[in-house]
């Protein structure tokens, strides 16, 4: 009798822990779909301080001026080590220049062009001129 009552018991913890994965949505963000004609037009930016959160495919929320302020287009952590730098992670300070974009839904969004790591290295993301994205070259 008792292991009839296990199963049902089991299934529901299982639907519970599935329902709260789907239930988790990440922070607004992320430069995938964005043209680099539509980054290129937006309105240059730079912002400096300490990141406090990473979000892979969404973005780096960086706490500058007393404000967090989200900035996608950080690129694969291939592309950071193919040049040999190490891809900054929470705690670091960085400096990122790139640009303020309007999305289609009224929000905006900082796409990172270049972006000084807190050991002094630069790295050059987007082609300045194009703004299209370094790690897609051939």
């Amino acid at each position: 009798m008792r292991k009839r009552n296990i199963v049902p018991l089991l299934f529901a913890v299982l639907l519970m822990g599935v329902s709260s994965v789907w239930a988790w949505t990440p922070p607004r963000g992320g430069c995938a779909s964005i043209l680099a004609n539509v980054i290129c037009s937006g309105t240059p930016v730079t912002i400096t301080g300490q990141i406090i959160g990473v979000y892979p495919g969404r973005g780096y929320v960086i706490q500058s001026g007393g404000e967090n302020v989200t900035v996608c287009g950080m690129g694969p952590i291939w592309y950071w080590r193919r040049i040999g730098v190490a891809k900054p992670r929470i705690g670091e300070n960085i400096t990122v220049d790139g640009y303020e974009i309007s999305l289609p839904d009224g929000s905006t969004t900082i796409v990172a062009m270049k972006v000084t790591t807190q050991d002094g290295n630069t790295v050059q993301l987007r082609d300045p001129q194009t703004c299209y994205p370094l790690w897609f070259k051939r």
